[in-house]
């Protein structure tokens, strides 16, 4: 199954497969709202994220602050050759990496999704987990989003 929001879709799937399940003396009522006021904190998670990941920084901002960021190093060493004299070179290499270390920091905070999470892992895992304490083992069929 192909989903444009894959996240949404497991939120989705999750409360029918909760609203699904048999009433019995191991799953009751209560149990079964938990578990769905719990998807449904999930789904305002998602959302939220979602917020987080649509808002850019403006691209203005980002261009300039790294041209300012540019010429600030490409000027330092003429502030520091006559102090510093032949360290002038490994002292800029250092604030370099340093400062463009930084703004690259602050690029990846920009766009925190950006592939970082390894969501198969934890799904598979988790799948794993639900289908050994439901009984099936690893025998049952998946659904792929």
């Amino acid at each position: 199954v192909t989903s444009p929001n894959r996240p949404l879709w497991i939120c989705d799937r999750l409360s029918k497969e909760f609203t699904n399940v048999q009433y019995s003396d191991n799953f009751t009522s209560r149990e079964r709202l938990s578990l769905l006021s719990g998807v449904d904190r999930l789904s305002q998670c998602i959302g939220e994220c979602e917020r987080i990941h649509q808002t850019a920084v403006p691209l203005n901002y980002a261009r300039h602050s790294l041209r300012s960021l540019t010429v600030w190093l490409f000027s330092l060493p003429f502030c520091l050759i006559e102090e510093s004299g032949l360290l002038t070179g490994p002292i800029m290499a250092v604030i370099a990496w340093l400062l463009l270390g930084v703004y690259e920091i602050g690029y990846s905070i920009e766009d925190p999704f950006q592939g970082s999470l390894r969501l198969n892992i934890l799904c598979d895992a988790i799948y794993r987990d639900v289908m050994y304490s439901s009984g099936e083992g690893m025998g049952g069929r998946r659904e792929t989003a």
